[in-house]
């Protein structure tokens, strides 16, 4: 009994397998209509294709495909029979939506069947009557169906069938006809694209890239060098290479030298240059120093590579005397052996005085070092600063004694040296208004100096006035400028 159980279960089993096998994978014919009544014939009032023999007016079949490629479709052969010989097959794929045309001997016991290579024979039409000059339509399915995949980026896109189907990406659909399909890609509820889309057995996955893109330029030092991105080689630089949102591997390789990688980000706010160094001996560059007062200041440096084996030390020379070395000048080590920007402050300066600085590192067998900088330890770099939209201003020490009037102002900043600058400006009304909050570290004033212009300026009907603060309430007036009154330029460092 279990034996008889276990062949019954074998037995559907196979059946179901059988019957998957044909409704999943096979060809149809059907459809077949005749036409003629449309006067379709029309069409070939004057060259009519002739039978083999020449004797007979062929019949014209028309043959539609549904759910198979161009490609496919136009490797299909047809068969009527031994009665009804094929004379003539016209490839109107691209003139019309997926059609062939067929020519073929009138006959009263015609029948039709198809082979196509990927899909073997459809089932076939019995008992098919073709009359001069008739005409028929006939559709050629496909009912196998498959799975397909489809990918969007940036991540977050919903995917939308022309049947309905949706799904978030990467998105599966199951069950999809062969042949051409629309799918509609939406961001946030709008519809970024309707894309077309060629499903076969052979193509089953789609991806669409929506990404921005930016123009990023590659630069090596030595130049020349082959350019690798995520492992494909894109050229040699320099070269500019446009890119989308996205990270990326990025090698360069000299054979004399050596190679150099990094993972870049490209987005809004990353570089557009890149450059690399493709040499197996350290790459170290002397940043601009930053100047903190008449004693005291920050150098800079960035190791770019290296090396192969690594530095061994890093840091910075400086000298009252050009390009210092370290045999020949003060020394800094900064402690750290990878790439990127490090930093040592030096507080003993001399007021006056020049300095040179360079940024270094070191292996076990060689120094090498950065370019020159310099800085002037000037009084200058004593003055207090304030910040104003983003922007860092430093304060001249002078304040006038109250003896400009507003246009003898604004020409003594405009004309004013010191400490090498000469890009001084009165403050405009806003600026003073920072300052005044700021009056602990920035307002240095004899008692006879109460009022400072500002560069703003009002109209009065014709009158021209200006605006000064009074420092001793913190609130601006609005002055004759023909008023003698104090000044504090101002100039943009950065």
């Amino acid at each position: 009994m279990r034996r008889l159980y276990a062949l019954i279960i074998s037995f559907i089993a196979f059946s179901c397998m059988a019957y998957g096998q044909t409704v999943t994978d096979q060809i149809e014919l059907h459809s077949f209509k005749d036409v003629s009544r449309n006067n379709l014939s029309s069409k070939f009032i004057d060259d009519w294709p002739m039978d083999v023999n020449g004797e007979y007016e062929c019949a014209w079949v028309r043959v539609r495909f549904e759910n198979m490629t161009k490609e496919e479709a136009r490797a299909v052969t047809f068969n009527f029979g031994n009665s009804a010989p094929l004379v003539e097959k016209r490839d109107r794929m691209d003139e019309f939506e997926k059609e062939i045309w067929l020519f073929v001997t009138p006959t009263d016991n015609a029948i039709m069947e198809a082979d196509a290579p990927t899909y073997g024979m459809s089932n076939r039409l019995p008992n098919i009557k073709l009359k001069e000059k008739g005409t028929y339509d006939v559709v050629l399915k496909n009912n196998k169906t498959v799975t397909i995949n489809v990918f969007a980026k940036p991540d977050g896109a919903t995917i939308t069938m022309e049947t309905g189907q949706t799904s978030a990406s990467p998105a599966i659909f199951y069950r999809v006809p062969l042949g051409s399909h629309k799918i509609a890609v939406i961001y946030d509820g709008v519809t970024k694209a309707v894309e077309d889309i060629e499903v076969s057995e052979r193509n089953v996955n789609f991806a669409f890239d929506y990404r921005p893109e930016k123009e990023v330029k590659f630069t090596s030092a030595p130049a020349g060098a082959e350019l690798y991105l995520n492992g494909a080689k894109v050229g040699v630089t320099p070269i500019k290479l446009p890119l989308r949102y996205d990270s990326y591997k990025v090698t360069a390789s000299l054979e004399e030298y050596g190679t150099d990688t990094k993972t870049i980000e490209v987005d809004d706010d990353s570089e557009t240059e890149i450059k690399l160094y493709p040499t197996s001996t350290p790459v170290v560059e002397t940043l601009e120093t930053n100047v903190r007062s008449s004693s005291r200041a920050v150098f800079r440096g960035r190791v770019a590579s290296v090396g192969n084996p690594p530095y061994k030390e890093r840091g910075f020379v400086y000298s009252t005397h050009p390009n210092p070395v370290i045999q020949r000048a003060a020394k800094i080590t900064v402690e750290g052996n990878d790439t990127g920007i490090f930093r040592a402050s030096v507080s003993d300066l001399t007021k006056g005085m020049t300095y040179y600085v360079r940024a270094y590192a070191r292996t076990a067998k060689e120094i090498f070092y950065g370019e020159t900088g310099q800085i002037t330890m000037s009084e200058y770099y004593d003055q207090p600063t304030f910040e104003y939209e983003g922007h860092i201003y430093r304060v001249h020490p002078g304040w006038g004694a109250g003896s400009w009037k507003w246009p003898e102002a604004i020409a003594h900043c405009k004309n004013l040296y010191y400490c090498g600058f000469s890009d001084w400006i009165v403050p405009t009304k806003e600026m003073m208004s920072v300052m005044w909050k700021q009056k602990d570290k920035i307002w240095i004033y004899p008692t006879n100096v109460l009022m400072y212009w500002t560069s703003s300026v009002v109209e009065e009907g014709s009158t021209v006035l200006g605006w000064m603060l009074d420092t001793n309430v913190g609130s601006f007036k609005k002055e004759s400028l023909g008023a003698k009154r104090g000044i504090r330029p101002v100039r943009m460092e950065r």
